[in-house]
Parts: C-alpha cells; structure tokens; sequence
C-alpha cells in the first residue's frame, strides 16, 4: 500500500500544504499539460483585464467577463519557515509554471 508522504506533516504547518501544493502540480505538469490551461492567480489580481481576455477567448464566450479591478491580496506574516527544501521544489516548480503560460 502505498503511504501519502504528506502525512508526515502537520496539517496545519505550511510544510503539509507546500508538499501538497507540490505534489497536485507536479502532477498535472506530467499528465495533463497539454490538456489544459492555467492561469495564474497573480496576473488575475495585477492585469485582469488581459487575463479575462484571455480566459474569454480561449472559453470561446461570446460575451466578454465582467473584468473587476486590480487587487493586492493580503500577506500573511505569520506564516512560521518551511522546509528548506520543499520551499526550493516549490519555487522551482512555481517557475516552470510560469514558462508554461500560454498568454502574455
């Protein structure tokens, strides 16, 4: 039987959720990259408007989404160090993510 590396961690620690984060998009990039389409939750707070864009043409919708303004989300200071080392495969990850963007 196979055992969930994730259980090693404290749900409530950012290190479970970083493995996790990981872990989904790990597997996406190696199953289902050509299938879909990811945007990334920064250009919809920082260019809404192209992002929508995007996202309508590519839905093929007939109507443009209602773009809402830019936003800053909130940061969360008190977020105690991860794992050095997951935080490093999580960057990594996060970047090859970004190379994957299909708009601009």
């Amino acid at each position: 039987m196979l055992q969930d590396e994730n259980l090693s961690f404290i749900k409530e620690s950012i290190d479970f959720w970083l493995k996790t984060w990981i872990d989904y998009y790990t597997y996406i990039i190696k199953n289902h990259a050509d299938k879909i389409t990811l945007i990334c939750f920064e250009d919809i707070c920082n260019f809404p408007e192209k992002t929508y864009s995007y996202i309508s043409e590519i839905a093929s919708l007939k109507q443009h989404l209602s773009t809402p303004e830019a936003y800053i989300p909130p940061t969360y200071n008190g977020v105690k160090k991860s794992d050095s080392t997951l935080e490093k495969n999580a960057v990594e990850l996060y970047q090859l993510l970004n190379k994957k963007r299909k708009y601009t």
